[in-house]
């Protein structure tokens, strides 16, 4: 469990546990790391705990309207190191 912050009476928290998890796969394992045979699959979840001091539903109403430029920024950041580090040697596919 990971250690947390003591808490404060003037200061607000909150708790977010966060978890990205990519896995990629190829379609046909004999045509190897052609980008077109590359699938990748994402899964990321985030549990928040903002301690009564929002309302859920609108935590809940903030994080659908929020994942998609989460996601486009993850996606941005590969692009950004492929482009900066390039994949010579590396198992990097950028999907998005």
């Amino acid at each position: 469990m990971p250690q947390r912050c003591e808490e404060s009476p003037n200061k607000v928290r909150i708790s977010c546990d966060v978890t990205l998890v990519v896995t990629q796969r190829f379609l046909d394992t004999q045509l190897g790391t052609r980008r077109d045979n590359v699938v990748s699959d994402l899964l990321y979840t985030a549990t928040i705990d903002l301690k009564g001091w929002v309302p859920s539903n609108l935590v809940q109403m903030l994080a659908v309207k929020e994942w998609p430029k989460a996601l486009q920024n993850v996606c941005k950041s590969a692009r950004e190191m492929v482009e900066r580090e390039g994949t010579r040697d590396k198992e990097v596919f950028v999907d998005c």
